[in-house]
C-alpha cells in the first residue's frame, strides 16, 4: 500500500530495491571477493573504507584508480543495502520509505531502527555514504554502535534530533551533512551547493529565495531546497542531482579546496538529455 504523501513511482522503486537486497549483497560479496556477505562490524569497517577508496579515486594520493565491474548507480545500491541490513543485523529494525515531506531523504529507503510505529529516528544509508566525505574511519561502525543501545540514543537525541528532523531541510543536497569543523570546513562543505545554485541561477530555475542564497557565503544552512526552486526543475533534480554527484565525483571539491569547477561540470548535458527525454 502506498504510503501516504508519497509518490507511486517512488513506492514502485522502493518495491523494486527491497526485492533486489539479496541480489545486491551477493553483487557486493562478488566485488570484496567474499563467498558472503556478512555484518559483522569489521566488515562494517570494511566495507567502508572500500567504497571511501572508491568515490575518492579521483585523488592522485589514492593511487591507481579502481576497477569495479558496476556502474556508479548499482554500485551505491549495493553499499545502501549493504548498510541498511548491517544496522538491522546489529540493532533490529526494519525498511521503511521515507515518508517525511521536506527531509532529505523523502521517498529514499531508510531503517526505521527503534519504533517501527514510528518515523524517528530512523537511518538513512544515502546519508550515511555522504557522510564519508568527513574521512572518519568507522563513521558507519559508530553509528551501529549507537543505535545498539537505544536507551542512550533516545536520551541523548531526545527533542533537538526530532526538531532538526522536520527543520526545512534540503530536498536534494545541504552543505550541514559535510561539515565536520576539521578537515571539511564551511567553504568546502558548501562550494558544490552554491556551484549548482548559480547554474539554476543562470538558467532561470530558482525562484527568488533561491537567488538569495547567492548573496551569502560559506553558510551552512545553504541547500537545495524544494521551495527555492522552480517547479519546473523538480523533476531534472529528482532525477539527476544524485547522478550528477556520483558521475562527476563532486565528492571531490569538498575534500580538496585547491580544485576548481570547469564549465558547468556536466551539468549542462544532463539538462539536455533531461530535456530529450521529455519529448
Amino acid at each position: 500500500m502506498k504510503k501516504k504523501g508519497v509518490s507511486k513511482e517512488a513506492q514502485k522503486k522502493y518495491d523494486e530495491f527491497i526485492n533486489e537486497i539479496p541480489a545486491l549483497l551477493a553483487a557486493l560479496a562478488g566485488i570484496l571477493r567474499r563467498d558472503a556477505m556478512d555484518f559483522s562490524l569489521e566488515t562494517v569497517d570494511a566495507v567502508e573504507n572500500f567504497y571511501r577508496d572508491y568515490i575518492s579515486q579521483k585523488k592522485k594520493i589514492f593511487g591507481k584508480r579502481l576497477k569495479i565491474d558496476a556502474d556508479p548507480e548499482r554500485l551505491r545500491k549495493m553499499i545502501c543495502a549493504f548498510i541498511g541490513e548491517a544496522m538491522i543485523q546489529n540493532a533490529g529494525g526494519r525498511w521503511v520509505l521515507n515518508d517525511i515531506e521536506g527531509d532529505p531523504t523523502f521517498e529514499t529507503p531508510v531503517v526505521d531502527y527503534i519504533n517501527p510505529d514510528d518515523p524517528l529516528p530512523c537511518l538513512s544509508p544515502q546519508e550515511q555514504i555522504d557522510r564519508l566525505v568527513r574521512k572518519e574511519p568507522g563513521i558507519w561502525r559508530s553509528v551501529i554502535e549507537y543505535a545498539m543501545n537505544p536507551d542512550v540514543l533516545i536520551n541523548n537525541l531526545g527533542a533537538k534530533y526530532i526538531k532538526s528532523k522536520h527543520k526545512k531541510n534540503g530536498n536534494w543536497d545541504r552543505a550541514e551533512l559535510y561539515f565536520d569543523g576539521a578537515e571539511i570546513d564551511e567553504n568546502a562543505a558548501s562550494r558544490h551547493i552554491y556551484f549548482v545554485l548559480r547554474w539554476l541561477h543562470e538558467k532561470g530555475l530558482l525562484k527568488k529565495s533561491g537567488s538569495e542564497w547567492l548573496e551569502t557565503e560559506s553558510d551552512l544552512d545553504v541547500g537545495i531546497y524544494r521551495d527555492d526552486v522552480k517547479k519546473e526543475a523538480h523533476a531534472f533534480l529528482d532525477g539527476y542531482y544524485r547522478r550528477w554527484y556520483e558521475e562527476n565525483f563532486i565528492i571531490n571539491f569538498q575534500i580538496d579546496p585547491d580544485m576548481e569547477f570547469q564549465g558547468s561540470e556536466g551539468l549542462d548535458e544532463l539538462w539536455e538529455e533531461f530535456q530529450r527525454n521529455k519529448k
